[in-house]
């Protein structure tokens, strides 16, 4: 056997070559193989093993290969598809997420169409339409913050011009009002009085100033969204007598003009406010109307501790063709104790509240021919209200001794600029009818009827006809203070003229802290008492007797006027007597202010 490794021969059954030491190929023999082939088919044998193999491995490397490619040729196939139809598959996922956050938006499901519209923006971020209907619902939910931040955002994303405009106008407040002007915190506020020059009167709050609210909707209806500002100026001199700053609320709209924000018109008549009398109501807001925006509000003010009488304006305002247009309302400030001359103005401007959904302050209007808001309609949005009185702790009795303005207390109040949209902007007509029954106390708009304010109120009105009587058409003589209708509030009865011939019985009452005249009855030879029961019924009763005839009439209050209801006449025989009853209406001269101190 010959070894494969060095050649030797070595004996047949060896296993290990004597020479080399490397193992024999015992195969060989084993198979019967001549001895004359181990050479060959150690070397030549081996050269050919070694070629087969390689052609093998060649061959497998090929079949890899191809199969390789055709991997990569169905992959980037499906890639193509994938890439294809990927597009419209994002459209038609953005497409049903806008149509459904739409379709929450118009059911006014804000929390739903905010999710969705938010959704679409992860789909599709270059698309404007989210962004903008995003900003919508913060706005209408009252958070500014949100609606820039996404806008602002939109901008980056979109380079969209609509968007960047959009952004320009609810940014301006934060961006460039605030920073420029100052911002009115709500809160309570207290004010003293003062003394300036000749005028005694109510230092305003000084320390609010700049931005108090802002609204941002199409006003005029141009498709286009405007900004309406309120801005509180407290450097104003409305009461030129006053002799210092007061406040004011300045209402400013604004546009775009392309990538700027331009005012376009300011209204300059919602003040004085934060400040002024003894006694305050004033504010703003919003009401829609058969797809229009009206912007109502106004001031009033009471004073009854260191003079008397009511301020008060009212306006309702439309805005068209970049200005604001007053619809209705007052010309200006109104002042006095008693308004009677207005009740035809009056009513013209409650048929003008009742056609825009304000019945309730239209009927307040024709009942009190004062031309002032109460704040006590169901409004689309509130914006500003001032509300706030006397501390209780003055003494105008003290004060009209002394003249000393520290005698008279101080005077609380509130400025409210937010409001719960579940919940009413105002509490004010429940304040009104409270305590309004039998024996109580009416608030009337103005405070508790104190005997402070009957004094002040009626009083003004007994010095009208008094002071000077005999220039007087109609100078006072005696009057009476009685609650008629029993609404707890005291009606004055006073009696005018010269004479039995001329004599009239001019009757008021207090709406909203000022006396309204409600009519006259005659009151020559005229006696008038409670009703037969001692007051329980709500009526007063007029005995008119003269010669010998009586007439008897049940005189009561029906819708803010009188009404007299003759209930027996008769020609008295000469042995009875006139009508009478046991509880006729106490009396006093009109230099007396006796029943106004505990009426």
């Amino acid at each position: 056997m010959f070894c494969t490794n060095c050649g030797k021969e070595n004996h047949d059954h060896a296993k290990f070559c004597a020479f080399c030491g490397s193992p024999l190929r015992q195969a060989d023999a084993e198979e019967n193989i001549p001895r004359e082939n181990v050479t060959f088919l150690g070397e030549a044998g081996k050269n050919e093993q070694a070629g087969a193999q390689q052609k093998k491995k060649k061959h497998t490397g090929k079949v890899i290969l191809i199969i390789l490619v055709i991997i990569l040729i169905l992959a980037a196939a499906a890639a193509a598809v994938f890439l294809a139809v990927l597009p419209k598959l994002r459209e038609k996922q953005y497409n049903e997420n806008m149509a459904a956050a739409d379709r929450y938006l118009e059911e006014m499901d804000y929390e739903k169409a905010e999710d969705t519209y938010l959704s679409a923006i992860e789909i599709e971020p270059k698309e404007e339409e989210p962004y903008l209907k995003l900003a919508e619902i913060y706005n209408v939910q009252d958070q500014p913050e949100k609606a820039v931040t996404i806008l602002e955002k939109g901008v980056t994303e979109t380079q969209s011009s609509t968007v960047k405009q959009k952004y320009n106008l609810y940014a301006y407040v934060d961006r460039v009002l605030i920073p420029q002007e100052g911002e009115c915190q709500e809160g309570d506020y207290t004010c003293s009085y003062v003394r300036s020059v000749n005028y005694v009167g109510l230092e305003p709050v000084h320390s609010q100033k700049g931005v108090v609210n802002s609204r941002i909707r199409d006003f005029d209806n141009d498709g286009q969204e405007e900004l309406l500002v309120l801005m509180m100026n407290n450097d104003v001199r409305i009461d030129a007598y006053a002799g210092y700053d007061q406040n004011a609320v300045y209402l400013q709209m604004y546009e775009t003009e392309g990538p700027d924000v331009v005012l376009k018109d300011e209204f300059t008549e919602l003040g004085p406010v934060l400040g002024r009398g003894d006694y305050e109501n004033s504010g703003l807001f919003l009401q829609e109307s058969e797809g229009n925006t009206y912007i109502c509000g106004g001031i009033y003010h009471l004073v009854y501790m260191y003079a008397d009488g009511a301020t008060y304006n009212s306006f309702v305002l439309t805005y068209t063709d970049g200005a604001f247009v007053k619809q209705a309302g007052t010309d200006g400030i109104l002042a006095g104790s008693e308004f009677s001359g207005e009740q035809q103005n009056a009513y013209e401007m409650a048929d003008y509240l009742d056609s825009i959904g304000l019945p309730n302050e239209a009927a307040r209007i024709r009942e009190s021919w004062i031309r002032c808001f109460n704040y006590i309609d169901d409004c689309e949005e509130m914006l500003m209200l001032v509300t706030g009185e006397n501390d209780g702790s003055g003494d105008a009795l003290g004060f009209s001794y002394s003249m000393d303005p520290s005698v008279l207390g101080k005077v609380n109040l509130t400025l409210k600029t937010h409001w719960d949209k579940d919940q009413p902007a105002d509490s004010t007509a429940d304040a009104e009818t409270e305590n309004n029954g039998d024996g109580g106390e009416d608030t009337q708009g103005s405070g508790t009827v104190t005997a402070e304010i009957y004094r002040n109120v009626y009083g003004s009105i007994l010095d009208q006809g008094y002071k000077d009587p005999g220039d007087a058409e109609m100078p006072y003589d005696i009057y009476s203070v009685y609650d008629i209708d029993k609404n707890g509030v005291k009606e004055l009865l006073i009696r005018a003229g010269t004479c039995e011939a001329d004599y009239m019985y001019q009757i008021y009452t207090i709406e909203n802290g000022a006396g309204k005249l409600l009519g006259e009855i005659p009151g020559g030879h005229t006696v008038l008492y409670a009703d037969e029961n001692g007051g329980t019924e709500s009526y007063i009763v007029q005995l008119w007797a003269h010669m010998g005839y009586e007439s008897v009439s049940h005189i009561s209050i029906k819708d803010g006027a009188l009404v007299s209801e003759t209930v027996s006449e008769r020609e008295v025989p000469a042995d009875e007597e006139y009508y009478s009853n046991a509880y006729p209406l106490e009396t006093a001269q009109a230099t007396d202010r006796s029943l106004l101190e505990n009426p």
